[in-house]
C-alpha cells in the first residue's frame, strides 16, 4: 500500500547542512518523491526530505542554506505545520557545545568535573522542574553571595509521553548491552560514500589528528584523550540566542544555571524556542566547548554521531504511542520563540544547491545518473569566473557576433587564440552573460549547456565524457527529466552495459529536440583527446535548427578543417592581442590596485603605470604571460628592484616558465620538482592530502614514509612555486559558494576536498617538453615516471600493515593513489631503474601483507571499481592470485622475469583473463607476451578461438577467462604484434571459436 502523507508522524529539524546530511544518512528507505497526498501549502519553501527509519516514517527538514535566524527558523516551522499538520512528535538533532565543568582541588589546581569529550553525545533528560532544557537567557539578575548572578525565570515543557518512555527504555538498553551508534555509523558511511572522510573520526582522519582540548576561564587548558566509541550523557541541556565563544561568557552562564538548580551538560542555541512549540528531543554530538577554540574539526562527527544515537533511540519509540500525541497543529503556536542565535555560524552552512536537486531524484534515476557518470563542469566554470573581472569580455560580448548569434536559429562561432590568450575565461563570460539572459530573452522553452575540457583531469579530456555531461544537463532542463536517459539506461539492459557513441549521439538529439532553442558553450576543445568523433557532431549541429554553439580552442589544424567547413569566416574569431590586451589592462590595474603583494606602489600613479606599459608591451595578447609576469615582479621590495625586473621580462611562456623553475629556493627545489612530477603525470588532480603524503616521501637512502614528515601547515604548499600550482575547492559549486579557487584566504576546507593542480595547460605542456627534458632531465619521461612510481612504491610499503584496509585509506591519503597507479609509471619509466625494479618485486612478493594489501586498495582485474576494499569477501579471493599474472596484467617485465626465475606457474590459471598470456595478450605487453611465450605459456590455454581466426588453427582444451584464449584476447583491441607472435605458438591446433566482441569495463595499464 502506497504511504500517505498522514503516515508521517516524526518531524526531525536539523538546523545547519551537515547535520541534515547526518539525518538523511540514517533513513532505512528514501523516498525521493513526497507522497502522492502529500499538499505543499502555498509559501512552503521547505525542501523535505522523505524517509522511513525502522518502523517511523520520518520527514527531516531544516533552516533555509544561507539564511539564519528568527524569520527563517519561524518561516519553516510555521510551513511544516501548514503543509504537514498531523506531525506528533520532533527531535531536534545536530551539534553542541559540551560542558565537563571545572573542579578546584585542595592544591589549587583545576580539573574537569565531568567526563564529557568531543564526539560524545548529550540527550536531554526531563527531572525535577526541568523539561531537559533551560533557557540561559531568559534571565534576571539576582544576589547571591554579595554579587549579581543571573537566575532564569520562566520554564519550558517536556517531551511528549511517548518520547520520554522510550527514553527510559534506551537508557536500560544501553545499560545492559551498550549503544548501536557504532553499527549505524559503519552502515550509513559505507552507503554514503561522499561522506567517509569529513564524516569520520577526527582524531583518526585528521592531518595531523585533530585534538580535543578544554580550556578554563582562567586560561589554562587540558589535553583530554578522544574516545574511539562516543559516550551518551543524559542531562539538562541550555539553550540560547547568543553564540557562546570563550570560556569566561561560558563559566558565567553555567554559574547562572547551577545557582537556580541547573546543572547543564551542553549548550546550543536553537532548542529553548521550540519545547513549548513543538514537542521533542534534543540529542547533540558535542563540538566543541563554547571557548574562543571553537573550530570545525568535530562538527561532521559529532553530527552524524548525534544521528546514529537519534535513529538508535527511535527503534523504542512505539508508533502506538506516538499517535496517541497531540498533532503538531494543535501545539505549534509559538515558533516565534525560535531564537536569533545562529548567525555565527554562517560559515559551516553549505548550500545545498546541486546536492538537493540530486537527492530530490528518485532512486531509480540516481541510479541511472551514476550509471551515465558525466562530470559536473560546474567547477570549472566557476575556477574560470574567480579569475575574470567585471567588464572583462565585452569586446566580444557587445560585439555583432555575439548579437547575431544570439538571435539566429542556428549558429556557430568558433574563437581561437595562442595558449594562454584567456579563451577559458571568456568562455566564463560568456556562459554568464547567457544565464542572465535566461529568464529573458523570447519566453522559450529553452536550455543552456556547457564543458570544460581539461588538461588536469583525464576524465574531463574526452568526446565521451563531453556528451554525458550535456545529456545530463539537458535533461535535467526537460520537465520529465531523465526519461531519455531512462530510456538509454534500458536499452542497455538496464545499465549492464555502457552506452555506444551512437547511443549517446541519438540520445543527445533527442533532447535537443525537446526545446525551442538550445545553447551550448564547448571551452578547450584543443584538450579533448581523439576528437574526430566531436568534430564530426560539431559538423551536424551546425546544421540542427534550434542549436547555437560556441566552440573554443587553440587553432589546430584538425579543428579548423572541421570547423570551417561548416561556417562562414565572419564566425571564425580570432582572439588578437589587440582586443585582448584591453582585458589585461584592466586585469593588470585591478591587480595593482587591491593585490596585496602591490600596496608598496599603490600611492605611486607614475610607478603603477611604468608597471601596466612594460606588462602591455610584453603581452602580445597573453593572459597567462601577465600573471605570470605580476607573480615575478610582486617580489620586489625596491624600486631599483622593480625596473631592472621590468627590463628583464620574459618574452614568452616558455622563457617564463624556467626562470620560475629556476627562482625555486634551495631548500624547496627537491619537494618542488617532485610536486610537479606528480601533477605533470598524474590522469587527475590530486587532492591536498595526497600531495602532502607525496611530497613527505623519502626515497633516499632508504625508501620511507613516516607520518612526521608531514608539512604541518597544510597552506605552506603555497610556498612552492605557487605560480605554477593552485589550490582549489572542488566542492565549492556544490557548496554555493564561489570561492573555487584557494589562494591567500584562510579556509577550514577538509584537505581531500581540495585539489592541487598545475595552474595552466601550458605549464604541463612546458614540463613535458623535450626541449625542457634536455636542460632539466627531472622531468625526461623515463625519470619523472620512475621518481613518481618510486614514491608510491615507498609509500605502499610503508603503510601500517595492521590496520583494516579502511583505515588505511583513513590515515594514509596517498594509499589509493599509488595502489592504483604504480604500475602505469612503472612501465612507462622502462626496465631499467634497479631501485624502482627492487620496490616493484618487494610490493608482488606473494602472500606478502604489501602484495595483500596492494590487491585490497586497488584490483588491477576491475578497474572500474575504484573502492575495492569496501567488498571483504572480494578481497579475500583477490589475496591467493598469483602475482605474475598481475604482473602480466600491468606489463611489469622485471618484476615478471623475477618471478619466473624463481619457479613461478607461467600457466597458472586465474583472474579475470584467464591466466597471464591473456592477460598480457589484451594489454598489448608485446615483450611481457614474448618472454611468456618463451617460458612454456600455453597459447591455446582457456576457452574457444577466434572464428573468424579457424584456418590459423589455434587449439581448444580449456574453458574460462573473458576472452576464451590469448589470440581472442590480442585480437580484441587490434594487437597485430602480439597476435603474429601467438600464432607462431599456435598453428597446431584444428578448431575455432567465436570472437568475442565486448571489451570489460576499465582497462588494462
Amino acid at each position: 500500500m502506497a504511504v500517505r502523507a498522514q503516515d508521517f508522524a516524526v518531524a526531525w529539524i536539523a538546523a545547519l547542512s551537515h547535520e541534515r546530511a547526518a539525518a538523511e544518512a540514517m533513513f532505512d528507505e528514501e523516498f525521493d518523491d513526497p507522497p502522492d497526498d502529500f499538499a505543499k501549502s502555498s509559501g512552503d519553501v521547505n525542501a523535505y526530505s522523505w524517509g522511513r527509519i525502522g518502523k517511523h516514517y520520518v520527514v527531516v527538514v531544516s533552516l533555509p542554506a544561507g539564511e539564519y535566524g528568527l524569520a527563517p527558523a519561524a518561516t519553516i516551522a510555521q510551513a511544516l505545520r501548514s503543509s504537514l499538520p498531523h506531525i506528533r512528535v520532533g527531535l531536534l538533532v545536530g551539534i553542541g557545545a559540551g560542558v565537563p565543568g571545572e573542579f578546584v582541588n585542595p592544591d589549587g589546581t583545576i580539573t574537569v568535573q565531568r567526563d564529557i569529550r568531543l564526539g560524545d553525545v548529550v540527550v536531554s533528560e526531563p527531572s525535577g522542574t526541568s523539561g531537559g532544557v533551560v533557557q540561559m537567557d531568559l534571565v534576571k539578575m539576582s544576589e547571591s553571595d554579595g554579587k549579581l548572578v543571573p537566575r532564569r525565570i520562566g520554564s519550558l515543557d517536556r517531551p511528549p509521553m511517548a518520547l520520554r518512555t522510550a527514553l527510559s527504555k534506551m537508557k536500560a538498553r544501553h545499560e545492559r548491552k551498550g549503544s548501536s551508534i557504532p553499527f549505524i555509523i559503519e552502515k550509513a558511511l559505507r552507503e554514503n560514500v561522499k561522506m567517509q572522510t569529513p564524516y569520520a573520526h577526527p582524531g583518526l582522519k585528521s592531518v595531523p589528528p585533530a585534538r580535543d582540548l578544554y580550556y578554563f576561564s582562567s586560561g589554562e587548558f587540558v589535553e583530554l584523550d578522544f574516545r574511539e566509541e562516543p559516550t551518551i550523557h543524559y542531562g539538562v541541556i541550555g539553550s540560547s540566542n547568543q553564540l557562546v565563544k570563550s570560556a569566561a561568557h561560558r563559566d558565567q552562564l553555567v554559574e547562572g544555571l547551577t545557582a537556580d538548580g541547573h546543572d547543564p551538560l551542553c549548550l546550543e542555541m536553537e532548542a529553548a524556542g521550540l519545547m513549548n512549540s513543538f514537542p521533542c528531543l534534543v540529542i547533540r554530538g558535542i563540538c566543541d566547548y563554547a571557548d574562543k577554540h571553537k573550530n570545525d574539526d568535530w562538527q561532521r562527527y559529532a553530527a552524524i554521531v548525534a544521528a546514529a544515537l537519534a535513529k538508535d533511540y527511535l527503534s523504542f519509540v512505539q508508533p502506538v504511542e506516538v499517535q496517541q500525541a497531540a498533532p503538531l497543529r494543535e501545539v505549534l503556536q509559538t515558533l516565534q520563540q525560535m531564537q536569533e542565535g545562529i548567525n555565527d555560524v554562517s560559515a559551516n552552512v553549505h548550500k545545498w544547491n546541486r546536492i538537493s536537486e540530486i537527492r530530490e531524484l528518485s532512486s531509480e534515476q540516481r541510479r541511472i545518473r551514476k550509471w551515465i557518470n558525466a562530470s559536473d563542469p560546474s567547477t570549472d566554470l566557476d575556477q574560470a569566473r574567480k579569475t575574470h573581472l567585471k567588464g572583462s569580455g565585452q569586446w566580444f560580448l557587445a560585439g555583432p557576433a555575439f548579437a547575431s548569434w544570439k538571435t539566429a536559429s542556428k549558429a556557430m562561432l568558433w574563437l581561437y587564440g595562442i595558449p594562454g590568450c584567456g579563451k577559458t575565461i571568456l568562455s566564463s563570460s560568456v556562459i554568464a552573460a547567457l544565464q542572465a539572459d535566461a529568464n529573458q530573452e523570447r519566453g522559450m522553452n529553452s536550455a543552456l549547456a556547457f564543458f570544460f575540457f581539461s588538461f588536469s583531469d583525464v576524465e574531463k579530456q574526452t568526446a565521451d565524457q563531453c556528451v554525458r555531461s550535456l545529456i545530463i544537463q539537458l535533461s535535467e532542463q526537460v520537465l520529465s527529466r531523465l526519461d531519455d536517459v531512462s530510456k538509454l539506461f534500458q536499452a542497455n539492459n538496464d545499465g549492464a552495459k555502457q552506452p555506444t557513441w551512437d547511443d549517446l549521439i541519438r540520445t543527445l538529439h533527442t533532447l535537443l529536440t525537446r526545446f525551442q532553442y538550445v545553447r551550448i558553450v564547448l571551452d578547450a576543445l584543443d584538450e579533448c583527446n581523439a576528437r574526430q568523433p566531436l568534430l564530426q557532431m560539431l559538423a551536424n549541429l551546425a546544421n540542427v535548427d534550434n542549436v547555437q554553439t560556441i566552440v573554443t580552442s587553440r587553432d589546430e589544424a584538425d579543428i579548423r578543417e572541421a570547423l570551417s567547413a561548416q561556417i562562414s569566416p565572419e564566425s571564425v574569431i580570432v582572439l588578437r592581442s589587440a582586443v585582448v590586451n584591453e582585458d589585461i589592462r584592466s586585469y593588470v590595474s585591478h591587480r595593482l590596485q587591491s593585490g596585496k603583494d602591490f600596496q608598496r606602489w599603490r600611492n605611486h600613479s607614475t610607478i603603477q603605470d611604468e608597471i601596466k606599459e612594460a606588462l602591455i608591451d610584453k603581452a602580445d595578447g597573453m593572459f597567462r604571460l601577465v600573471q605570470c609576469q605580476l607573480d615575478q615582479i610582486a617580489l620586489c621590495i625596491t624600486l631599483p628592484m622593480l625596473r631592472e625586473a621590468l627590463k628583464e621580462l620574459p618574452d614568452d611562456l616558455s622563457d617564463m616558465y624556467s626562470r620560475i623553475v629556476d627562482q625555486i629556493p634551495p631548500q624547496y627545489r627537491k619537494t618542488t620538482i617532485r610536486l610537479l612530477q606528480f601533477l605533470a603525470l598524474s590522469e587527475r588532480p590530486l587532492r591536498l592530502d595526497e600531495a602532502i603524503d607525496a611530497i613527505a616521501v623519502a626515497i633516499e637512502p632508504t625508501p620511507r614514509f613516516d607520518l612526521q614528515d608531514r608539512m604541518g601547515d597544510l597552506g605552506d604548499i603555497r610556498r612552492l612555486c605557487s605560480s605554477l600550482i593552485v589550490l582549489r575547492d572542488e566542492y565549492a559549486a556544490k557548496r554555493g559558494t564561489d570561492e573555487g579557487l584557494l589562494e591567500d584566504r584562510k579556509h577550514s576546507i577538509p584537505p581531500n576536498e581540495i585539489s592541487v593542480q598545475l595552474s595552466h595547460f601550458s605549464v604541463k605542456e612546458y614540463l613535458l617538453s623535450s626541449d625542457v627534458h634536455k636542460e632539466r632531465s627531472q622531468f625526461a619521461p623515463h625519470v619523472a615516471n620512475a621518481e613518481v612510481a618510486k614514491v608510491s612504491l615507498a609509500y605502499l610499503t610503508n603503510l601500517d600493515q595492521n590496520l583494516t584496509t579502511a583505515q588505511i585509506v583513513q590515515r594514509y591519503p596517498l594509499s589509493a593513489f599509488a595502489a592504483r597507479y604504480w604500475t602505469c609509471f612503472c612501465v612507462k619509466a622502462g626496465p631499467n631503474d634497479d631501485l624502482l625494479n627492487k620496490l616493484s618485486i618487494q610490493v608482488l612478493g606473494y602472500g606478502s601483507k604489501v602484495y595483500c594489501t596492494w590487491l585490497h586498495l586497488y584490483d588491477p582485474d576491475a578497474v572500474w571499481n575504484n573502492e575495492p576494499w569496501k567488498d571483504q569477501e572480494e578481497c579475500r579471493r583477490r589475496t591467493v592470485i598469483n602475482p605474475l599474472y598481475f604482473a602480466a596484467t600491468t606489463g611489469l617485465l622485471p618484476a615478471l622475469q623475477y618471478i619466473l626465475e624463481r619457479g613461478g606457474d607461467v600457466n597458472a590459471q586465474g583472474g579475470y583473463y584467464g591466466n597471464a598470456l591473456q592477460a598480457a595478450s589484451l594489454g598489448g605487453h608485446a615483450e611481457v607476451v614474448r618472454l611468456l611465450l618463451d617460458k612454456g605459456a600455453d597459447v591455446n590455454a582457456q576457452g574457444e578461438v577466434v572464428q573468424l581466426l579457424l584456418d590459423e588453427g589455434a587449439e581448444v582444451n580449456a574453458q574460462g577467462g573473458l576472452y576464451g584464449n590469448a589470440l581472442q584476447a590480442a585480437s580484441v583491441d587490434g594487437h597485430a604484434e602480439i597476435v603474429g607472435l601467438l600464432l607462431d605458438k599456435g598453428r597446431r591446433g584444428q578448431r575455432a571459436g567465436r570472437l568475442v566482441r565486448q571489451r570489460p569495463p576499465g582497462c588494462i595499464s
